[in-house]
């Protein structure tokens, strides 16, 4: 398709709005979406300008496509409609462009959003780190109480807290406004909070709570076994709550207290720390913690009493939860479309692309064309 702007006319110069005359016409391709199946270019002869008042010869800024640019704005559209259930490539290859192309689109749209995020309101967060490929790349993942992602930064260390907080005030949000910080029981993320959000309240989450008692526990298990070969048919049974058991289990549970009583010993303390968090108040549930704590200490395995000891020195950060009722599950979930997100890309060589599009999966984003 061959197009021509209208001659005769003064335009106005694109850097300081000065209403010039054409220099000179230049013809210009435009990529724009397909049409029966066909690549379709637009040819379009578009003025120069010779701007009196920045001395310099600039082209027009045309309606259909943005500068320094060979697609249209109709592509780009049509590249996004494609994008909500396809991957980069999926995409490129549909509409038979580059993947570079997508990319790009994608690149600038998502920035083009973000610098117009508003995290004023934002008085709660959720810190998590993902993989972004084999091999400890990780990147680190925060959102706020209207569950989106509103930060994402490659690295998992406490200075990917400070990014944060640069972030976080370069989009009109406060430091001292974040009241409360959900988050694993590591040490970097905590660290970071402390350093840079001094009003708010760590909570260790539920979560991480059982999921280190639970592999405490199963480093035990796994030792036992080496000893005694026969305690593999009770696998079934010590990887399921108590509450749970079918009679069938409930006789292998029997028989396993019979023939290891302190491999049934450690399953009772496992499972003791799960009802922590039914409690009326923190005071009941720190009474518990600490009975539990105690017996564990005295009578349970080393792997579980490591366990306990890290569970002792964040306890009040565990029992926080009592006083706020937030956790991690909402992040965990977020992880994982994160990675759904990454399955469908089939990986991501470059971490830019794949945070820009965890953005624009699960960012609330409002792209504008």
């Amino acid at each position: 398709m061959d197009f021509e702007v209208e001659h005769g006319h003064l335009w106005p110069c694109p850097e300081c709005g000065t209403e010039c005359k054409p220099y000179k016409y230049d013809a210009r391709k435009y990529r724009t979406i397909p049409m029966l199946g066909y690549q379709t270019w637009m040819t379009v002869k578009v003025p120069v300008l010779r701007c009196e008042v920045c001395k310099s010869y600039l082209q027009v800024s045309v309606p259909w496509a943005r500068p320094r640019v060979g697609y249209t704005i109709e592509l780009e559209r049509e590249i996004f409609r494609n994008l909500d259930d396809r991957s980069i490539l999926s995409t490129a290859e549909y509409l038979d462009i580059g993947d570079w192309v997508v990319s790009d689109v994608v690149g600038y749209r998502v920035e083009e959003a973000l610098i117009k995020l508003d995290l004023s309101k934002v008085t709660m967060i959720y810190l998590d780190e993902t993989s972004f490929k084999k091999g400890h790349h990780y990147v680190t993942v925060v959102c706020d109480q209207d569950k989106r992602i509103i930060f994402m930064c490659e690295g998992k260390g406490s200075d990917t807290v400070d990014q944060f907080k640069i972030w976080l005030e370069d989009h009109n949000g406060r430091a001292d406004q974040i009241k409360v910080v959900s988050c694993d029981m590591g040490l970097a993320y905590p660290a970071g909070v402390r350093r840079n959000f001094p009003n708010a309240k760590i909570v260790f989450d539920k979560f991480h709570v059982v999921k280190l008692v639970t592999e405490a526990f199963d480093r035990y298990y796994r030792r036992m076994l080496s000893e005694n070969e026969n305690l593999a048919k009770a696998r079934f049974v010590i990887y399921k709550h108590m509450d749970d058991f079918s009679q069938k289990q409930k006789s292998m549970y029997e028989w396993v207290t019979g023939s290891c009583r302190e491999l049934a010993e450690a399953y009772r303390m496992k499972e003791v720390i799960f009802h922590m968090y039914s409690f009326g108040s923190r005071d009941a549930a720190e009474h518990y913690f600490d009975i539990w704590y105690n017996d564990v200490m005295e009578r349970g395995p080393p792997e579980l009493c490591s366990a306990a000891k890290s569970l002792n020195e964040r306890k009040e950060q565990i029992l926080m939860w009592y006083d706020h009722e937030v956790n991690n599950g909402f992040a965990e979930g977020m992880n994982s479309l994160i990675q759904t997100t990454k399955r469908v890309g089939r990986g991501y060589g470059n971490v830019k692309n794949f945070i820009n599009m965890c953005y624009l999966k699960n960012g609330h984003l409002n792209i504008v064309f």
